[in-house]
């Protein structure tokens, strides 16, 4: 009997050394893996770099853990941070002037974070705001460093189909029972709480959008009809057009200076609603992100076609919606990326190609190969070209 357990004993020990072992292995491929890409993306961009095409701005951001188990899902920029988001849950924030990982924030969780992060404030003290497994994280302290903390986190009943917008004293959304709502801010959990706006006509995945100094958005549905809450709880939400614009697939944006808001739909249009009313084709379903630069929105179609459309006017004999290029399309853009000096843009050509774009004559000044990354990210606030690739690294290239 003695025997046989020894015997098992032994069978056992040596199952866990073999599973150590492979564990042991199993690390060291993922590391290798992940440096053998960074070092393959770096030595790419120090090629193009030498050619003069633009400069590494510092090292590698690095958001890779000790286990190398930090898989990078999403990779967005304001005007001081960039924002890098892991399948287990948590959020970088890299300095945007040094490239460096300033702080981590730690939902909870292994579920992912929802991107986009929104900055706001509450009276008067910053917050980062973000949706993690259906609640609402208020984020303290956005301008610190090392491991930031929660000030409030409340959980939504339902599933969360927008993301936020910040308006002040309240956040919008929206959620998958075609419900909006308001999240009336405080400084803890306590003071904090959800109050429903409306129920809508259909669908809703567009964020709610609104001006930088009013705090009463328009919320868009699937199908283009528009909304804008007027600050009443009791007040039925009403479609500011006759009809729905068109089914709505890519996010909508607002023009400051003309207060008008821009929505582009899968029927192949651009709309302004506002004190300016105009539509215009745009030759195919619109896909990823418009731009606004230089008194113009740029929309890019699904067959990699970019155009601009006045959006006010200036010079005076242009009238909003006029297209900039006339009848031409500039072809082969996947996204516009940052905006350069002159009226220029960059913007990323299909085959990894970074190209700067004169916007006065659509012509196309230069163009580079970038790397196979997995993330480009848009820049609406300067030049800077921020590239990622999923394994955690992040490098911030300022073009020529």
């Amino acid at each position: 009997m003695m025997l046989t357990k020894c015997k098992i004993a032994s069978v056992c020990l040596g199952i866990i050394l073999v599973a150590l072992g492979c564990n042991t292995n199993s690390l060291q491929a993922r590391k290798q893996a992940a440096l053998d890409r960074k070092t393959a993306v770096e030595n790419a961009l120090k090629t193009e770099a030498a050619s003069g095409a633009f400069d590494i701005q510092g090292e590698a951001a690095d958001v890779q853990g000790p286990r190398f188990d930090r898989e990078m899902l999403s990779l967005e920029a304001d005007d001081t941070t960039v924002y890098a988001t892991t399948r287990n849950g948590l959020l970088f924030l890299i300095d945007a002037a040094h490239v460096d990982v300033r702080a981590v924030y730690d939902a909870g969780s292994n579920a992912p974070i929802v991107p986009p992060v929104v900055k706001g404030s509450h009276l008067t003290v910053n917050y980062l705001y973000l949706v993690h497994d259906n609640s609402i994280h208020a984020v303290a302290n956005p301008e610190g460093r090392g491991t930031l903390k929660y000030a409030w986190v409340i959980k939504h009943d339902g599933v969360i189909t927008t993301p936020l917008c910040d308006a002040g004293r309240m956040l919008f959304f929206g959620d998958q029972t075609q419900r909006v709502y308001a999240l009336m801010k405080g400084a803890t959990q306590d003071e904090t709480n959800i109050r429903l706006i409306d129920h809508l006509q259909d669908a809703i995945h567009i964020a709610p959008i609104t001006e930088k100094h009013i705090g009463t958005p328009y919320f868009i549905d699937d199908s283009g009809n528009v909304y804008r809450f007027g600050g009443s709880f009791e007040s039925v939400l009403k479609p500011l057009t006759p009809a729905p614009l068109g089914p709505v697939e890519i996010p909508a944006l607002i023009d400051e200076p003309t207060n008008t808001l821009l929505v582009a739909t899968s029927d192949y249009k651009i709309h302004a609603v506002g004190r300016d009313k105009w539509n215009r084709e745009v030759g195919a379903k619109p896909v990823g992100t418009m731009y606004i630069y230089n008194r113009a929105v740029y929309v890019i179609n699904e067959n990699a076609q970019l155009q601009a459309f006045c959006l006010d006017n200036t010079p005076p004999d242009v009238l909003p919606g006029k297209p900039v290029w006339g009848d031409t399309k500039i072809s082969d853009v996947k996204k516009i990326v940052s905006q350069g000096p002159n009226f220029t843009l960059y913007v990323l050509r299909g085959g990894d190609k970074l190209a700067k774009l004169d916007t006065a004559t659509g012509n196309i000044i230069w163009e580079r190969q970038l790397p196979k990354v997995d993330f480009v990210v848009v820049n609406r606030y300067g030049p800077v070209v921020y590239v990622g690739i999923k394994e955690g690294y992040v490098w911030a290239l300022m073009p020529h």
